[in-house]
């Protein structure tokens, strides 16, 4: 009698813990497999009039460097969400040769990674140039994606 009691004990266990495993793979499968909707600009904003607004602080403040190099991370995100694809493992070449960004925004796009690039990953101060031209991109990109939307 003893050795019934702790197999009907031994299986009713299992059956909880698969019953557990179970339910824990379809609430995972179901937030991974959520539709992505596009971003809203609920405050009636134009898109990366934030980051442009960022941008021109720190510029002013004479933060030229951490400027772009705060912002374009930004910008980028933003871009991604815009173009409807997972940033996760995405680099910027990749996100510019799908095709899946108007030929505008791409060049825009293009111009604001030649500038961050360097200043990123070669840990070089930018000229005044250089800040002026990424100023000058991240202006266009804002007028360009607030026709878009």
């Amino acid at each position: 009698m003893e050795s019934l009691l702790y197999d009907v004990s031994f299986w009713l266990v299992l059956n909880f813990f698969l019953i557990v495993a179970v339910v824990g793979l379809v609430l995972i499968r179901q937030s991974i497999a959520k539709p992505q909707s596009k971003p809203t600009t609920a405050t009636g904003t134009k898109m990366l009039e934030e980051e442009k607004i960022l941008y021109d602080s720190l510029v002013k403040q004479g933060k030229g460097k951490e400027a772009v190099e705060t912002v374009f991370p930004m910008v980028y995100r933003k871009i991604c969400e815009y173009a409807g694809v997972s940033i996760r493992g995405l680099t910027v070449k990749e996100l510019l040769r799908m095709g899946k960004l108007s030929p505008s925004v791409t060049a825009l796009l293009q111009r604001l990674y030649d500038v961050y690039e360097p200043t990123k990953f070669a840990d070089i101060q930018p000229s005044d140039q250089m800040v002026s031209v990424f100023g000058e991109t991240l202006e266009k990109l804002v007028s360009e994606l607030s026709i878009h939307e």
